[in-house]
């Protein structure tokens, strides 16, 4: 429930603080948006008391995605 919790905090806060970038900063400012919504959710639905075949594919969805966007960081 945390990490919702966080989620629903951290990415209104990021959308908010990368509104309005520069036009060379409008990429990774975009990266950062998707890499932490995608954390985000695969952390949510890897609390799930129990998962089928859809959830599992979700998940592997959001971190496949995850860690495209993840290189913004470096």
């Amino acid at each position: 429930m945390e990490m919702k919790a966080l989620g629903c905090v951290i990415d209104p806060d990021f959308a908010a603080t990368v509104s309005n970038p520069l036009a060379s900063q409008r990429f990774p400012f975009t990266d950062v948006v998707l890499c932490i919504y995608h954390f985000v959710y695969f952390h949510t639905m890897a609390r799930y008391p129990y998962h089928t075949d859809a959830t599992i594919e979700y998940m592997e969805n959001h971190l496949e995605d995850f860690d495209h966007h993840k290189d913004v960081f470096s």
